[in-house]
């Protein structure tokens, strides 16, 4: 599980993000994604993949498209 935290107090921006590859009984790779305000619950989605390499570069492609955003890894 990767998670990143975007805290910019000038803007009172206090945010979460956390990706994380699991693999179900069937062997379906899914890549759950989670975001939202820090202390809070947030949402939650779910993408599923033929393999998990799959799923593992979207996570990747996902984790680096956010760093640009100016999240941080917790």
């Amino acid at each position: 599980m990767i998670t990143l935290h975007c805290i910019r107090p000038e803007t009172n921006a206090r945010r979460y993000y956390t990706v994380d590859v699991v693999t179900d009984l069937f062997g379906v790779a899914t890549l759950v994604k989670s975001w939202g305000r820090i202390g809070t619950r947030g949402q939650q989605m779910l993408h599923s993949y033929e393999t998990g390499d799959k799923a593992r570069n979207a996570m990747e492609s996902l984790v680096r498209r956010k760093l640009k955003k100016g999240y941080l890894s917790a």
